[in-house]
């Protein structure tokens, strides 16, 4: 036989030579598929002994409320659906508060727009009512109760940024009518209403969050000075703030972000195509969440190693750009690295968080003996339990006093103290308003 093809011509050994190749390189990559597969079921199994979701019925079944747990879902899904019944009247929150979202007008000062908002909010009472019926309703809100395509249904995130700007409209009117605790409740709502995402799994949520306590605490720092009457108000707020964990919403994230993928890829095949195209499978997805989820398992300032390894902010859909699929597609595996790219944003705002906090005990210290605290050991334990910790080295929170503000701060990414320094440029969202940098400061004026 080998004399006979020795005597062909060239061209049918070329041919020969081609099948041969193609063979060996399709049975290759048929049995390293199999490999990876096995590999991949593997790894699924040792998630599923962990109790944590690896498709979307396991996903249904994680975020679930308990038997017995109370929902406060339908009450919330009221206020919600109120914000498209009242699309085109005027005026809106929105319109209201068009040039005050980062920063609400210093009650020290005439609002153009005061006599406009106090119509607005005596006008709106039945809306106010839905929203305050929500506020009062104990319980977890699970918003996405489905995650089987194509059943998985997204509520508005229009209507609880709507319930955002009408808390924040009241709480304008109540500060500058010197109506504090009514003021101080509308503050504790508009961080209520953010926390109603703190469990759901998929980072467009928790990104939304994430952008709403950065407003809530800038609403915060404006008004605080102005409320300090009541001790029994401030505490309830200081209690709201001080649950508020935004590192959990990069680890809630990250499992409902590997469950969906890896659906994806079992289910569907135009994901399977995708993955393919993009050299990706579900061993790989498994490997990629593996590399960040260590780190996101540990408190603060463990998670900030991700920085060293996933850039900061990038738009990874950038990487995508040949992809028959559009310009924004991503490989599958790309989705836990663009959750660990948000880490630095997270420590900030929970730098701000905490320092905020600490700002809410000063003023309470303040009320209790006429005069402001020199360091943060002085609330220790009558205001706070214990001094809150800076996210980004572990160690106590700093605070300056000048002779017009307490700096509550953070050293920053740098981790070098600048006497609570803080530039002003664009954010994440290209509004001009304090960076975090080289400090993430909370600033508490001393009218």
């Amino acid at each position: 036989m080998l004399n006979s093809i020795a005597q062909w011509s060239w061209w049918r050994k070329a041919i020969l030579l081609a099948a041969v190749i193609v063979v060996v390189l399709g049975g290759w990559t048929i049995g390293r598929r199999w490999y990876r597969d096995g590999l991949a079921a593997a790894e699924i199994e040792a998630l599923r002994e962990r109790g944590q979701p690896t498709n979307a019925i396991e996903l249904n079944e994680y975020v679930a409320l308990r038997p017995g747990e109370p929902d406060a879902t339908g009450a919330w899904l009221v206020p919600m659906g109120n914000w498209r019944s009242v699309a085109g009247v005027e005026p809106s929150a929105a319109q209201l508060l068009d040039g005050y979202v980062s920063e609400p007008p210093l009650p020290v000062e005439s609002w153009p727009r005061l006599a406009e908002a106090k119509t607005f909010v005596a006008k709106r009472q039945s809306e106010y009512s839905d929203i305050d019926a929500a506020l009062a309703t104990p319980g977890r809100c699970v918003y996405v109760r489905d995650y089987r395509p194509p059943s998985i249904s997204l509520p508005s995130i229009g209507g609880l940024r709507y319930i955002w700007r009408m808390l924040a409209v009241r709480a304008i009117v109540e500060t500058h009518g010197d109506r504090q605790s009514a003021a101080l409740s509308n503050l504790q709502g508009m961080f209520a209403t953010t926390e109603t995402m703190k469990d759901e799994p998929l980072l467009v949520f928790q990104l939304i969050r994430l952008q709403m306590v950065h407003h809530s605490l800038l609403y915060l720092e404006v008004l605080l000075p102005a409320l300090s009457a009541e001790d029994a108000s401030l505490r309830q707020l200081q209690d709201e703030l001080a649950g508020v964990d935004m590192l959990d919403s990069l680890r809630v994230s990250l499992i409902g972000n590997r469950a969906e993928t890896l659906e994806a890829l079992d289910q569907s095949w135009n994901d399977k195509l995708r993955s393919a195209w993009h050299g990706d499978d579900q061993l790989s997805v498994i490997r990629a969440a593996a590399e960040v989820e260590p780190l996101l398992a540990q408190d603060w300032p463990g998670p900030l190693e991700l920085a060293e390894n996933y850039p900061q902010e990038a738009d990874l859909r950038k990487v995508g750009s040949l992809s028959p699929w559009g310009a924004n597609d991503v490989a599958p595996s790309l989705g836990p690295a663009m959750i660990a790219s948000r880490v630095v944003r997270i420590a900030k705002t929970t730098a701000r968080v905490r320092a905020a906090v600490v700002a809410i005990a000063a003023v309470r210290y303040h009320l209790q003996h006429n005069t402001w605290p020199e360091s943060i050991d002085q609330l220790v334990p009558a205001q706070l339990e214990t001094v809150p910790l800076d996210p980004f080295t572990g160690e106590p929170l700093k605070l300056l006093k000048t002779d017009s503000e307490l700096r509550i701060y953070s050293v920053g990414f740098d981790r070098q103290d600048d006497a609570g320094e803080e530039i002003t440029g664009p954010d994440w969202e290209g509004e001009n308003c304090r960076t975090g940098e080289p400090d993430v400061v909370f600033r508490l004026r001393l009218d």
